[in-house]
């Protein structure tokens, strides 16, 4: 492309024919956009909203064209009240079993994995940028049931963690015993905790990662198979597949947060 002649398009967004068109996820190849659709939180916080529309539209998010995909909202948010006076706060679920989605890189495809605790609707779905289904599989984890004292651990590890980012101001959270009440601790360990898609379709999917020191990655096959596993360490993140080659982001003890491109290699030629 010449960049004398490049340009660019500002998204809009906001309401269109009863639609809240919020922010734009991808380009699709043939120049429409991918786009979130907006709601109000505390709607999804008391329940009111369980599903919302991933958008195909314009460039500029001036008009929804089609519905790519639905996505699963529950257990998203909560409303939680706090200070002196009360007040009432929407705050994100640390442990939701909404869906995880992502778009390629190239905005051909579309990854969206469903995961309700206890439903049946457990699945990997992938999409065409136009709407169209390639595939629906099951999703390749196993369900495992959080007992009493799992879910005690994994709750005190996230609390430690919330105060420590907090600088442990113990007055800026709530008590210990008032956080874990006011969680959704689901009866199953959520499976999927991110989903990456490569431009040919391939969908890398980052298993339960709530503790523990590892975390196991699952990759599928444009065609929906699963065809290998990946462990990584618990802080390193999968960010980009291409091909046999991936790049991830790893958190340093000093806070650095760093690129590591590394290959795919199967165990045989190892």
């Amino acid at each position: 492309m010449d960049p004398a002649r490049a340009s660019t398009t500002p998204f809009t967004g906001g309401a269109r024919n009863g639609v809240a068109v919020s922010s734009i996820a991808a380009l699709a190849p043939n120049g429409t956009a991918i786009a979130t659709s907006g709601g109000d939180a505390r709607l999804t916080a008391i329940g009111n909203t369980q599903r919302q529309p991933l958008l195909s539209t314009l460039r500029d998010g001036s008009k929804v064209l089609d519905t790519v995909a639905m996505l699963s909202t529950q257990h998203t948010v909560r409303m939680t009240q706090s200070g002196p006076n009360g007040a009432t706060r929407t705050t994100e679920e640390p442990f939701s079993d909404k869906s995880v989605w992502a778009v390629s890189p190239n905005g051909r495809f579309i990854a969206v994995v469903t995961q309700p605790d206890g439903g049946a609707d457990h699945d990997v779905s992938l999409f065409r940028f136009d709407g169209s289904r390639v595939y629906s599989a099951p999703i390749p984890f196993p369900r495992v049931a959080i007992t009493a004292s799992d879910a005690r651990a994994i709750l005190n590890e996230r609390y430690d963690v919330l105060l420590e980012q907090l600088g442990g101001k113990q007055a800026a959270v709530p008590a210990r015993a008032e956080f874990a009440r006011g969680v959704f601790m689901p009866r199953f360990r959520v499976p999927v905790s991110d989903v990456v898609i490569g431009d040919d379709g391939t969908v890398v999917l980052r298993g339960n990662d709530w503790s523990g020191k590892l975390v196991e990655y699952v990759w599928m096959t444009p065609r929906g198979v699963p065809t290998g596993t990946m462990t990584l360490a618990r802080q390193q993140h999968l960010r980009v597949v291409r091909g046999n080659r991936f790049w991830s982001t790893v958190e340093t003890d000093e806070g650095e947060i760093r690129i590591v491109p590394q290959d795919l290699v199967s165990a045989a030629a190892r």
